[in-house]
Order: structure tokens, then C-alpha cells, then sequence
């Protein structure tokens, strides 16, 4: 059945997708259109040559197999959403998590031993800023509705 003959029901699940329904969550979300610091992408992504209507091999073919597939409600048809991740950026940065008191013995004017600090040094670790672009593509019987690109970004020292 090709899409065409079920508008109504295609408006409303692109309205699902793209209004808001929640396919990743992520304190640290964006939406990639409103994130202005965002460099350009120095070759167009895969998703960009999606056209509404293609067939879900074609769709496979362009973008390999989903991670993930989740079915969404509709009165007629069979609508899914087709998640894909991928990492865009990596960053390292050091940050401090301690610090190494170095202490010297020494004997007071009593005559009782005691430790003077001589140096605070900092310890450092590298911990990673990870993007991940996650593409949600809605698949309406088989074929392509539509498509939604968001960013996350989480921490991690690995």
C-alpha cells in the first residue's frame, strides 16, 4: 500500500514525531536545528538523501539497520520509528579529582616530631565530551514519512 492513501494518518504520526514524542532522553538534548554552535558537517549525512515515500529497503540501503525499532500506535497501517546513533565529537579535557598533600617531617622547638605540608599538588584525569547524533526515521507501512535529528551529550572518563 503506498503512502498516499493514508494522509491523515501520515500528518498525524509526522505531528507524533516531530511535536515531540520521546524517543531518546538525555539531560544535555538538543535539537540539531536550534544549535547554533554546531560547525557544518563537512559532507552531507546519509539521512540528507532520504526522500519521502522511499521504500524501507531503500531506506536500509542508505543507512544500514537500525539500532533500534519502536512501534508506534496508528488507527490503520503499521508505523515504527527506526532509531540510529552515532558519535559526531569526542573532546578530552582534564579536570581535577584530588589533590596529593606532600608532607615534611620536622622536630618543633619542644622537641616533638610533627609534619609541615610543603605542597598541595593537583590530580588530574581526562574526562571525554561525547555528541551523539541520534536520527529517528518514522516508517509508515513500509515506506518513509519522516525524520528527526538530535544531539546529546554526555560525559564520561573512558
Amino acid at each position: 500500500m503506498h503512502p498516499d492513501k493514508h494522509i491523515p494518518i501520515l500528518l498525524v504520526l509526522a505531528a507524533l514525531l516531530i511535536g515531540g514524542v520521546s524517543i531518546c532522553s538525555a539531560a544535555d538534548s538538543k535539537d540539531s536545528k536550534s544549535d547554533a554552535n554546531t560547525a557544518p558537517a563537512t559532507k552531507p549525512s546519509p539521512e540528507s538523501s532520504l526522500k519521502k515515500g522511499m521504500a524501507a529497503k531503500e531506506v536500509q540501503q542508505l543507512l544500514g539497520k537500525p539500532v533500534e525499532i519502536k512501534a508506534v500506535k496508528a488507527p490503520t497501517g503499521k508505523a515504527e520509528v527506526w532509531i540510529y546513533r552515532r558519535e559526531t565529537n569526542r573532546q578530552p579535557k582534564q579536570i581535577q579529582t584530588g589533590t596529593n598533600v606532600i608532607k615534611v617531617p620536622y622536630t618543633g622547638t619542644d622537641g616533638v616530631e610533627q609534619q609541615r605540608i610543603v605542597a598541595e599538588v593537583p590530580i588530574f584525569t581526562t574526562q571525554f565530551e561525547i555528541t551523539e547524533e541520534v536520527l529517528s526515521v518514522l516508517m509508515f507501512n513500509g515506506y518513509y514519512l519522516e525524520k528527526k535529528v538530535t544531539n546529546t551529550v554526555r560525559r564520561d572518563f573512558h
